[in-house]
């Protein structure tokens, strides 16, 4: 009985000494997920178009905003000094929807769930883009989702939504994604 329990012993003591390289896996693996979603976010803006009025001049910069808590971490510092269609790129936190008017492309944070509905109608009426992996994101009205499926991040984009903020996606952005129904 007592060797019984010896062994239940150190299996316990093993796994929680296991915990903390789990843990690092974990953060490594969300690391990598969001520099992946850093590269689409990129890209992604690069194959939307968007009215004269809200595309700028060469000289305005072109700004990603991010509503919420920022879950990319420093995944998005390499796309510092980049430029999108001839204008510098800017990140940006904002942390209410009435700052999104200065945005090109809104990335909505799992922390704004709540929010989803107040800040996509605020974006859809200032034409801003608005991206997100909160699940069905595209299906409640967002634009472009982001989803895994069979192990990649895919993208799911609403059309309607996108046309209603008088955006136009490339046909060869929309050949890489599924097409979604807004506002199930």
């Amino acid at each position: 009985m007592r060797q019984r329990t010896f062994w239940r012993y150190l299996v316990i003591l093993s796994l929680l000494g296991s915990m903390p390289s789990l843990a690092a896996a974990a953060q490594e693996r969300v690391a990598g997920e969001y520099q992946v979603k850093a590269a689409m976010l990129y890209n992604v803006a690069k194959f939307v178009d968007w009215p004269d009025e809200k595309a700028g001049s060469d000289q305005t910069p072109f700004k990603i905003c991010i509503i919420g808590r920022n879950p990319f971490g420093t995944a998005l510092d390499p796309l510092l000094g980049n430029s999108i269609r001839g204008r510098k790129l800017v990140i940006s936190q904002i942390s209410r929807p009435e700052e999104v008017g200065a945005c090109q492309l809104l990335f909505v944070s799992y922390s704004e769930r709540r929010n989803l509905a107040a800040i996509l109608d605020t974006a859809g009426r200032r034409r801003v883009l608005t991206v997100s992996d909160i699940d069905r994101f595209a299906a409640s009205g967002g634009m472009i989702g982001f989803v895994e499926s069979e192990g990649r991040i895919r993208m799911e984009v609403n059309l309607e939504a996108v046309r209603n903020a008088d955006l136009r996606i490339s046909s060869q952005l929309l050949k890489l994604t599924r097409i979604v129904k807004g506002r199930e």
